[in-house]
């Protein structure tokens, strides 16, 4: 939204620039005002000389077209037949008012995508047809009037100083009101866009004033000076030609406002009724809205200071985060069973804050995480589940069930196929987050039986499918699906899972997961319990958010692994697993704890994406990269690379490289080249026993800085390092100690610490190019001699 607003912003600066150059051209011409008759039927409105007359009907015509200055007619001298047309074939039209009073025959007006500029009043008629993309309002006279007559209006632009206002109900595309004075007089008015104010633009006065205003798009009051009387007025978002709709305001005050789609508010604003049908978000977490009533029938997101009399959420299934929510009278956030609203803060960084002064608020079926309750007020929670971190609560949790999947295909909110036996009666209500759920030899009896979660995600402790025969098949009714559990999970290796994510919360600990050899899309641990794998994991991602996962030295396969968590505790306990990875290993946390230290990497792509692994230090034992890698902080035993990878900070026993690569720090007891390093650009390398190089007169070595703004790249070895042949070395300091002597090698300058010594016996032929003042070889080597392509490293001395 933003980017849209600064590109109108640069556009509404163009158009006036260029608009008050041909003013001044226009105004030059005439300064006296006169009035304009269209004559003659159909015709262009730059043919002044056949149809601008100075009489109603007259056959005296103006001797140009008509100016800022000069209001128009088109009245019942104007047409003689049906349909005949009037089309504005200039770029730039202008006029004082524009009449349509009496026109006759159902004419038509037609722009051709020309601008329409108008200083005083516009008047349509009823009976004729408006094509016109955009007509800008310039008037800067107070008493302006605007009539639509029921015609189709596309784009309004109000960019002078005057007064406008209309004179019945408003359908238009959008309305821009950038300067001025707009009342809309108690008519209605619908559009898709209906914007106030610029940036550093004119201050706006608008009276809204016991209108009802209906958006599809967005209604914005939120830049630059905007004086909005509104107190009276409705806001209605319906039909939205778009996935969300929005409201921009700066503290506005509105009388109700009606959100029959997702909406989104940007600001701050008052209201006597809120009233949202599906999801609503305020997004504006320092600011404050005002209610005296609040209704959500969907998923709501109070980033703000939220204040009301009455609050009441009408939709079971749901959830309403809060940041600041405080209420005067009642609280209403009743769930059923099977599917409780979900009382939590906006984001777990802090708690949630529900201040209420008086009297018992009691809610049902909740889930209630992270949200202190305070003010004088009781607060009680039945049949709901305590999510971890609240205060001020009672929270009187239900039953704990155990149910059964009975009757093969069909829903999970279907209460009919939840048992209390395995193979039973139904009609008990779905699970819940308390309740095992088990699907076992009784709940399908042939093959393709499917269970779909409609209401995504749903909700177990553990979920077992040990027994479940003919291979069924869990999905969503929306190719995305989740289960959050916060026990544990049994799969057989029988069962399709096409649910996107498989999800652990809670606060239990000892909860396992057996997948069976499943493949899982996404596996999440979310919650403060703690989960252990029973055997391989096989999926595109394993996340890991707060609490306790350990590998249970099983081998792990995914796309990716994450564990990022914002100031939530993370236990990761890799054993001696080996991660097979195909993209991303990613680790920062503000309190990350990972035991790695004798698991295994191999990272090969299988996304056809760049690969990375980033941690702010890693410590494992062997890892080994087989594509290139862009890499983090990492310390491990030993590091095998077969591609070129950028490292950032690695610190290893052993390090032996395949193939060119880079590095900013490099660390390691022995480091090995094997003949495909043919380049190693570094900023800080540092060897403590020995360095194995391949390099030869046919595959010679080239080190060099890795960062441009580096004087040198500093190597350091306290012992000496006398087996480096062939190599072409420039900008390198050599410190640490040792010696470090370069046989058969070529000295590019900038090198200090160093003994180079050039070569001394084979000559090679056509392997040197000249780039930037230098020579690098590029070939392989001959006996014979050829004077002009010598390489320096193999010429005879």
């Amino acid at each position: 939204m933003k980017t849209y607003i600064k590109s109108q912003i640069a556009n509404f600066i163009l158009k006036r620039s260029i608009f008050f150059v041909s003013l001044l051209v226009l105004a030059s011409g005439n300064l006296r005002a006169a009035d304009y008759f269209w004559v003659g039927g159909s015709g262009n409105w730059s043919d002044y000389a056949a149809h601008w007359a100075t009489t109603s009907g007259g056959s005296i015509f103006h001797t140009a077209i008509p100016t800022l200055n000069d209001n128009v007619y088109f009245d019942a001298n104007s047409f003689s037949t049906s349909g005949q047309e009037v089309l504005i074939d200039n770029t730039l039209i202008y006029c004082n008012s524009m009449d349509w009073t009496g026109a006759l025959f159902n004419p038509v007006m037609n722009g051709l995508g020309n601008a329409l500029h108008i200083y005083g009043s516009l008047t349509l008629t009823s009976a004729m047809t408006w094509n016109i993309k955009r007509i800008d309002f310039l008037g800067t006279n107070p008493g302006n009037l605007i009539s639509q007559a029921a015609n189709d209006l596309d784009t309004l632009y109000f960019e002078g100083s005057g007064t406008y206002a209309f004179t019945e109900d408003i359908v238009a595309k959008s309305i821009y009101v950038y300067d001025g004075t707009l009342s809309t007089a108690g008519f209605d008015v619908t559009t898709q866009k209906f914007i106030f104010g610029l940036t550093g633009g004119a201050t706006v006065n608008a009276d809204l004033s016991n209108s009802t205003i209906n958006i599809s798009d967005v209604f914005n009051a939120y830049y630059g000076t905007v004086n909005l009387t509104s107190a009276t007025c409705d806001l209605n978002f319906i039909n939205a030609i778009v996935s969300k709709t929005y409201l921009w305001a700066n503290g506005h005050s509105f009388n109700n406002i009606f959100c029959q789609s997702n909406t989104e508010v940007i600001g701050s604003f008052n209201c006597q009724l809120l009233t949202a049908n599906s999801s609503f978000y305020i997004n504006n977490s320092s600011g404050n809205a005002t209610c005296t009533n609040a209704t959500f029938a969907g998923s709501t997101t109070l980033d703000c200071n939220f204040s009301a009399n009455n609050l009441a959420m009408t939709s079971s299934g749901v959830f309403i985060k809060i940041k600041q929510l405080s209420v005067s009278n009642t609280f209403t956030a009743n769930g059923i069973c099977g599917e409780p609203i979900q009382i939590r803060p906006i984001d777990f960084l802090n708690a949630g804050s529900l201040v209420i002064h008086s009297g018992t608020i009691t809610v049902d079926y909740a889930i209630i995480t992270s949200v202190q309750a305070s003010g004088g007020a009781t607060f009680i929670a039945n049949n709901s589940v305590d999510g971890g971190n609240n205060t001020g609560w009672t929270i009187n949790g239900a039953a704990p069930r155990t149910l059964y999947w009975i009757g093969g295909t069909g829903n999970w909110e279907d209460e009919n196929h939840w048992s209390l036996t395995s193979g039973g009666p139904g009609g008990n209500c779905v699970p819940s987050l308390l309740d095992d759920v088990f699907f076992d030899a009784n709940s399908f009896s042939q093959a393709g039986e499917i269970v779909t979660i409609t209401n995504s995600p749903a909700t177990c402790k553990t979920m077992d499918w040990t027994g479940a025969a003919f291979s069924p098949e869990i999905t969503s009714n929306n190719g995305y699906g989740s289960v959050i559990m916060y026990g544990s999970m049994v799969l057989n290796a029988g069962v399709q899972w096409d649910l996107y994510e498989m999800r652990f919360a809670g606060a239990a600990l000892g909860n396992t997961i057996f997948s069976a050899g499943v493949q899982i899309p996404a596996l999440v641990i979310d919650g403060i319990g703690s989960w252990t794998l029973l055997d391989e994991f096989h999926g595109n991602g394993l996340s890991v958010y707060q609490g306790t996962f350990n590998s249970g030295n099983n081998d792990i396969y995914a796309d990716v692994i994450s564990a990022n968590g914002n100031n939530s505790s993370i236990f990761i306990d890799f054993g001696t697993s080996t991660l097979y990875l195909g993209e991303r290993y990613v680790a920062f946390s503000n309190q990350l704890n990972i035991s790695s230290a004798n698991a295994n990497v191999v990272m090969e792509q299988t996304t056809g994406t760049s690969m990375e692994f980033q941690t702010y230090d890693a410590i494992f034992n062997q890892v080994t990269f087989i594509d290139p890698v862009y890499v983090g902080k990492l310390t491990c035993n030993r590091l095998d690379t077969y591609a070129g990878v950028t490292l950032t900070d690695l610190n290893a026993l052993t390090a032996e490289f395949r193939a060119s690569f880079q590095a900013v720090k490099l660390t390691a007891d022995s480091l090995i080249f094997s003949s495909g390093v043919h380049e190693f650009l570094f900023d800080t390398a540092q060897v403590n026993i020995d360095w194995n190089i391949a390099s030869s007169c046919a595959n010679t070595l080239t080190l060099n800085k890795y960062n441009p703004f580096n004087s040198q790249a500093i190597l350091i070895s306290p012992v000496t390092l006398s087996n480096l042949d062939y190599l072409v070395i420039n900008n390198i300091q050599a410190t640490g100690g040792g010696s470090f002597i370069a046989n058969n090698s070529l000295n590019l300058g900038n090198n200090t610490g160093w003994t180079i010594n050039m070569a001394a016996s084979a000559i090679c032929s056509g392997l040197v190019e000249q780039a930037y003042g230098m020579i690098i070889q590029t070939g392989r080597c001959h006996l014979e001699e050829q004077a002009e392509n010598v390489n320096p490293l193999c010429r005879t001395m």
